[in-house]
């Protein structure tokens, strides 16, 4: 009987937590804010050759690259389509180092050094912020592979007002965060009561393997989908976390 109400407790309090949960993000839901996809119009740069008019999210490599290979992106910014005077520049990268010039003078630059320390990097999204009188201006990013196969793709630019990037980063995943947060929640609650309830009944180890393998799969899907950056930009402890998670979770 004991059992059975302990079991019953645990399902209860899953179900509230992800009500919970769930309420949160429906009535604390945000509109999404404006923001400008920058992506056409850009001067490609990759292995010698040189690619004019090009539409990142359209545009095919064709070679794999290889660790310490560089890709640069150029383009001259008109941002007037947004009534704002202070921008971020949002821009994702896989094991990758990254520079960001604006008229040739550098306004961002991650392990722009690499080449020297040969370090993980990690992978993030990097918010740039953009300076005052950047209309008209050529902006060139730079990045930097530090793996094999770091990247297949060109990355997606995004522009927002800097009072709204981290909301508008967040809006996009809200969903997929209140899971995570779920998963850690209710994985971790039922990790704790199994193991006191294993101290009189061993039939508690399968819901204790249950609420691991939940509790860490919040982790890796938090840390994955770059939640952990609304409130750490340590972009190399993040990736571990994200990695450390997945490895373990099978085990």
């Amino acid at each position: 009987m004991r059992n059975s109400r302990i079991r019953s407790f645990i399902a209860v309090f899953i179900l509230v937590v992800f009500m919970i949960g769930l309420a949160v993000t429906i009535f604390l839901k945000s509109d999404v804010q404006k923001k400008l996809v920058l992506n056409d119009g850009w001067t490609v740069e990759y292995k010698g050759k040189s690619f004019e008019g090009v539409s990142l999210n359209s545009f095919d490599l064709n070679e794999k690259c290889n660790r310490g290979d560089i890709i640069k992106l150029k383009k001259t910014l008109d941002l007037s389509e947004i009534d704002e005077e202070d921008f971020t520049m949002r821009i994702y990268t896989r094991l990758s180092a990254l520079k960001v010039k604006l008229a040739d003078r550098v306004i961002y630059d991650y392990f722009g050094d690499w080449e020297n320390t040969k370090a993980f990097v990690g992978s993030a999204y990097h918010f740039v912020i953009l300076p005052f009188d950047l209309q008209n201006k050529e902006i060139e990013i730079t990045i930097t592979a530090t793996e094999n196969g770091a990247y297949s793709s060109l990355p997606v630019v995004v522009v927002s007002p800097s009072d709204k990037a981290y909301s508008d980063f967040a809006n996009e995943r809200e969903i997929g965060m209140m899971m995570s947060i779920f998963l850690m929640v209710a994985g971790f609650a039922m990790t704790v009561i199994s193991v006191f309830g294993m101290t009189w009944d061993e039939d508690f180890k399968p819901i204790l393997m249950i609420g691991l393998f939940a509790f860490l799969s919040g982790i890796w899907s938090f840390f994955a989908m770059k939640g952990a950056e609304l409130f750490s930009n340590r972009f190399v402890f993040n990736s571990l976390v994200e990695y450390v998670a997945l490895y373990i979770m099978p085990i």
